[in-house]
């Protein structure tokens, strides 16, 4: 690996459009592929790249799974009797 794939916190923090507290917590956590040297932290861009493409594949898979993609319909929770006697009730009230 040569230094100059190497990124800091602050690159990678403007990189991937996120706080550098977020990149520093990533990084503890193990959650972001990261070095720490002496302290610093250090980045290799090509790990981040594969980082944030398997990231963004894991959302675009969640999206397709997502039960209230299609109609945009409202959660089972919203549409029990119980919220529909409520709804109800509120809607004689007036309000």
């Amino acid at each position: 690996m040569a230094t100059e794939e190497l990124m800091t916190s602050k690159e990678v923090s403007e990189y991937i459009q996120v706080n550098m507290m977020t990149v520093f917590k990533l990084a503890r956590t193990c959650e972001i592929p990261a070095v720490e040297i002496d302290g610093m932290w250090r980045f290799e861009k090509k790990q981040i790249d594969e980082w944030l493409e398997g990231r963004l594949e894991a959302i675009e898979r969640s999206a397709k799974t997502c039960p209230h993609e299609s109609g945009n319909q409202l959660p089972p929770e919203f549409t029990s009797v119980k919220t529909g006697a409520r709804m109800a009730a509120i809607e004689r009230k007036g309000f």
